[in-house]
């Protein structure tokens, strides 16, 4: 009998070493105003190392070098970011990052849309008009305009999923992005309402100033539960959080 269960753990080893790659879940549609940042993180949470990322707009591949400006790829061993600055209408579009090995491939697709117009082209129009009003409704409009710069330099964070299902013994990986709002800010991570703090079932990570990536590298039922990220600067602060479910059962030799 003892013979049987050595096999299907072998299997399992084997297998579990010649795996294509699975991406983690994403949202699948996004919206966001002209003028802020979008940041779309793609991660391996199972699959055989060397892997190589890709990241196409509309299925036309994406040259970060050629796009210096509006496009930054940042990329490791299992995880791929694609920050987008300054949204306009002319970003709209379908984002997919693709991930490939020597066994296979995986992909998914993000839609995102732009809505509004940035903050900034409303803030000339509205010097213009100054000048061809009275000094009453000059005053008003500067209180209000006061209130609105404070309130548009609160930090606004990029969407979570609200659910995330992984199996264990998977890598589990959230990426924070503060897609506007006044620097700096400061990053806190929550497990439960818990602040995490350092441990060897964690990493985090805060690059860039405004973003910050949690990495859990292998899943455990333990892990389950609700994560949050929250951002904070001078002006106010921002969380969002999902919930995750572990599940399954592997099997690895050590």
């Amino acid at each position: 009998m003892f013979w049987i269960l050595y096999l299907f753990i072998f299997i399992e080893f084997v297998s579990s070493t010649k795996l294509a790659p699975t991406l983690g879940e994403q949202i699948l549609r996004r919206s966001q105003n002209a003028g802020t940042k979008v940041g779309i993180t793609c991660f391996i949470q199972d699959g055989q190392k060397p892997i190589v990322f890709e990241w196409f707009k509309n299925d036309e591949l994406i040259l970060a070098n050629h796009h210096h400006h509006k496009y930054q790829i940042d990329s490791d061993y299992d995880t791929s970011h694609l920050t987008i600055a300054n949204l306009d209408q002319t970003d709209a579009a379908n984002y997919s990052c693709k991930v490939r090995n020597d066994h296979g491939f995986d992909s998914q697709t993000t839609n995102l849309i732009v809505k509004g117009l940035s903050f900034f082209p409303r803030l000339k129009r509205i010097q213009f008009l100054l000048i061809k009003m009275s000094y009453l409704k000059y005053f008003l409009l500067l209180c209000c305009l006061k209130f609105q710069l404070i309130w548009a330099n609160s930090p606004k964070l990029n969407q979570f999923l609200s659910n995330h299902s992984q199996k264990n013994g998977t890598k589990f990986a959230l990426f924070c992005l503060v897609q506007d709002g006044q620097k700096p800010f400061i990053f806190e991570w929550r497990f439960n309402d818990q602040l995490l703090k350092f441990s060897p079932d964690y990493r985090i990570d805060t690059f860039n100033d405004d973003q910050s990536q949690l990495t859990i590298a292998k899943l455990n039922p333990k892990h389950s539960g609700t994560y949050s990220c929250i951002a904070r600067n001078d002006f106010g602060f921002d969380k969002q959080s999902t919930h995750l479910i572990v599940t399954g059962l592997r099997i690895f030799i050590v």
